[in-house]
């Protein structure tokens, strides 16, 4: 099986399906409260169990679901990655991109880039460093305050992202696709709830 947001790689060939996510057949306990306030065996599928080759048998609910969130948000990342790559661009780029976007011709602060930033990165400054080089930001110094540095997206950034926006809406539609909007509504919730 193709993932099918590969046609929208223009020039990239589709990569086949790694054999960690084809589905198998494994079924697994797991413990969750009990009505007396012990823990009680339950037998669910265990998907995450074929795709790492766990051995144990026995996790707990928060531990799988832990498991499956880092597994499932390394494959969608994965895939933005092979979709941003053509472009010369990281997600963190890519990140960096779409909130400068969002700040029009006033740009942000590095500070403020930071804390907005999905995943953060531990050296801003030379994520910004890089993206400057190849003439997608441009730095000002405030007149106000000498130590604060504004950072703006540039024009060649810019016909990036909108490039972009159609082939990443497109990517993000298939990899929910067998989830109705209801069920998105309820993960973006729960997930909401962990946080």
């Amino acid at each position: 099986m193709l993932n099918t947001f590969t046609p929208l790689l223009a020039g990239v060939p589709p990569v086949a399906e790694p054999s960690w996510r084809r589905p198998m057949p494994w079924v697994l306990t797991v413990w969750s409260a009990s009505g007396t306030g012990g823990r009680e065996a339950h037998q669910v599928s265990g998907k995450i169990h074929a795709e790492i080759r766990l051995i144990r048998s026995d996790l707990e609910p928060e531990v799988e679901a832990f498991l499956n969130i880092q597994r499932t948000a390394e494959l969608h990342i994965g895939q933005l990655t092979q979709l941003l790559r053509p472009h010369g661009l990281s997600p963190a780029q890519y990140n960096v991109l779409r909130i400068l976007r969002g700040a029009g011709t006033r740009g942000l602060p590095c500070g403020e880039i930071a804390t907005r930033m999905i995943s953060r990165d531990p050296d801003i400054t030379r994520l910004i460093d890089r993206m400057e080089q190849r003439g997608w930001v441009a730095r000002t110094r405030s007149t106000l305050d000498r130590r604060v540095v504004t950072v703006t997206a540039m024009a060649p950034a810019l016909e990036i992202l909108e490039q972009l926006d159609a082939p990443v809406s497109a990517l993000h539609k298939s990899q929910f696709a067998v989830l109705d909007a209801e069920r998105i509504l309820t993960l973006i919730s729960l997930l909401e709830e962990l946080r």
